[in-house]
């Protein structure tokens, strides 16, 4: 027998192989919306490494009302005194409340599969404004409204609140500390948002004289959203 028959033989034992044992591909992606696992007729769908979730299961799980329009293939979500609309195939939705309206881009554009619209699942988070976790491992997605503010932070508690945010998502130096902290507006995927410009320095290691940028941050007035500064590019990144 040739080296070639001898390496089809183990490539058809292993396909044997494979079939007797029985060849379970990817399990079904489940939703958790506080807590709860919610159920869809149309389970979310990984495409271009993002994560995609039908919108209608989501929002009406929260609390909100949708209307799909077959003539124009737009979406319209209404949840308190917020309008949100989707046109399918755009990466731009239209959001609008009582103090601002205008475009928020998306990361992808909005799709439909088996007769349901699906959003990017980081949409999700910023149209809402709830957190959204993926756990790879379990192949789910945890979807959690976020409790409604106490109080407004101000000039001397934002610090101490930005420290405790950046703990809770484990990227925090443990050797940073506030420097800076003065009232700001910044404008983030389209809006406009109130809060603080706080600045985090750490000690130079070698030289007690010295100390280090650990990085600029915006948090807002709520202390709901984080952003992350980049000098570079002046751009910024949101990690909560």
């Amino acid at each position: 027998m040739s080296k070639k028959q001898k390496k089809i033989k183990l490539m058809l034992l292993i396909l044997v192989a494979i079939l007797l044992t029985g060849f379970k591909g990817p399990s079904e992606v489940k939703i958790y919306v506080n807590g709860k696992l919610i159920k869809s007729d149309q389970p979310p769908i990984i495409k271009s490494s993002r994560t995609f979730v039908p919108v209608r299961v989501i929002a009406e799980d929260i609390g909100a009302n949708v209307e799909y329009n077959r003539e124009d293939k737009t979406v319209n979500i209404e949840r308190d005194d917020a309008s949100i609309h989707i046109a399918i195939g755009e990466d731009m939705v239209w959001f609008s409340d009582e103090i601002k309206a205008g475009p928020i881009p998306i990361d992808a554009p909005a799709f439909i599969k088996n007769n349901r619209t699906y959003i990017p699942l980081r949409a999700i988070s910023e149209l809402f404004y709830i957190d959204v976790n993926w756990d790879a491992k379990k192949r789910a997605v945890y979807i959690d409204e976020k409790p409604v503010p106490v109080g407004l932070l101000t000039v001397d508690d934002a610090g101490d609140e930005l420290i405790k945010k950046l703990g809770e998502k484990k990227v925090l130096d443990k050797d940073a500390y506030v420097v800076e902290v003065s009232e700001e507006e910044v404008e983030y995927h389209g809006r406009k948002s109130i809060g603080f410009w706080i600045t985090l320095r750490k000690d130079n290691p070698f030289d007690e004289e010295l100390t280090e940028l650990v990085g600029h941050y915006f948090i807002n007035e709520t202390g709901t959203m984080v952003l992350k500064y980049d000098v570079v590019n002046d751009t910024f990144e949101r990690i909560y």
